[in-house]
């Protein structure tokens, strides 16, 4: 029986960032900040959003503790362990992934999908970057359907990049990291939404012919080939271009976006708005290779 490859497919919330696990948002909201202005929300029991809504406000002394406690909880409910609190402020793939079955089979939800840092917060991703190749899916016939049953969850979240009730489904290259900023495809609550997809491959030509202006494509099969990427562990096209913005960006504002991956502190939301926005819009626009 014949096989195809599949792409990858994840699942994001664009519009909001969730807040900590219940058992614990009363005590780390408090020390957490995830939005610009003073607000009390009853449904939130009264938790105040602090300043600086691209930034974090940590009091490490009275959350180291709140936050160790929280690490545990979160390796055993499939959150990826990383050194910022930003990747603990949104639902667990538990809360957000009810139901998951696979060619005709239930499986449990956090067997078929794993967490992924991005531009937007926390991605679940099926059949993606960074999974060992024998495990990734193949098409063996129309029942090859992944069929997943997610909970928006609008009440327990605030606002974030954009002011969309729902999720967003992208569909990705299984080595391709996802961009929920620049793709996928908006899928609004309540509704039963199916997606038909046709695959289309491409072949760049090899050494000697130019790509992105000055350079040249990268040979990723070449033996000993060194990725030389610094926040994405896989090369290709895309990650090479937002590698190369998320660059400039530091370079030219001295910081970092909250979701963006590396060294650099987080920029204030002053530091957003007067130079890592209007940066962003200018290369956008432009060559910047």
């Amino acid at each position: 029986m014949s096989t195809r490859d599949l792409p990858g497919v994840s699942f994001v919330e664009p519009g909001k960032y969730g807040g900590f696990q219940e058992q614990k948002e009363d005590s780390l909201r408090g020390e957490i900040s995830l939005n610009s202005q003073q607000h009390e929300d009853q449904d939130r029991k009264n938790s105040s959003l602090h300043e600086d809504c691209c930034g974090i406000n940590v009091d490490e002394k009275k959350s180291k503790e709140l936050l160790s406690d929280y690490l545990e909880s979160a390796s055993i409910h499939g959150i990826a362990q990383t050194k910022g609190p930003e990747f603990y402020s949104w639902r667990r793939l538990d809360e957000m992934l009810l139901q998951c079955s696979w060619n005709l089979k239930r499986y449990d939800c956090k067997d078929l999908f794993r967490p992924l840092h991005t531009g937007y917060g926390t991605c679940y991703v099926f059949n993606g970057p960074e999974i060992e190749t024998h495990n990734l899916a193949k098409a063996v016939s129309l029942f090859s359907q992944l069929r997943v049953m997610v909970s928006i969850g609008n009440r327990h979240s605030y606002y974030s990049k954009l002011m969309h009730a729902g999720i967003k489904v992208l569909v990705h290259q299984q080595d391709e990291m996802p961009f929920p900023l620049f793709e996928g495809y908006f899928v609004r609550p309540g509704v039963a939404a199916s997606m038909a997809l046709t695959r289309s491959d491409s072949k760049c030509l090899p050494f000697p012919y130019k790509a992105y202006n000055n350079g040249y494509c990268e040979d990723t099969k070449a033996e000993g080939y060194q990725n030389r990427l610094k926040r994405y562990a896989i090369y290709n096209g895309n990650n090479c271009l937002n590698d190369c913005m998320f660059e400039k960006l530091e370079e030219a504002c001295g910081c970092r976006h909250y979701f963006a991956n590396g060294n650099h502190t987080v920029c204030s939301a002053k530091q957003i708005l007067t130079c890592y926005m209007p940066k962003y819009g200018k290369y956008a626009l432009v060559d910047t290779s």
